[in-house]
């Protein structure tokens, strides 16, 4: 595996883990702990994805999801830029993210 590919995988998992230690609260026992249901890797239009970003949110927001992160090649979408529904559920954020991989690049070992 390409070094830029383990460091995108790496940031892939730490971004998963501390969106969830955000969710959960560590002093809760066992049976006070709630699942959240999640998209940490999402693409829209702007990259090579089908729809714009209020869209895809609203397709999460709908379907009882918690979170989103939208992860665009290169693209940086700012969650304040995203149109979400007049009242969209309180338990539902968006989490800034973006894909950066090394297309294009000629790595030579």
């Amino acid at each position: 595996m390409r070094k830029m590919e383990r460091r995108g995988l790496l940031l892939s998992i730490l971004l998963a883990t501390a969106s969830l230690l955000f969710l959960v609260d560590g002093a809760a026992s066992s049976q006070d702990l709630v699942w959240y249901r999640g998209n940490t890797h999402a693409h829209t239009n702007k990259s090579d994805g089908n729809v714009p970003p209020g869209v895809a949110a609203e397709w999460y927001l709908s379907r009882g999801y918690n979170f989103l992160c939208i992860t665009d090649h290169h693209i940086l979408t700012p969650t304040s830029s995203v149109k979400l529904p007049s009242n969209p559920r309180k338990d539902f954020i968006l989490i800034p993210g973006e894909e950066i991989t090394d297309a294009g690049v000629r790595l030579v070992y």
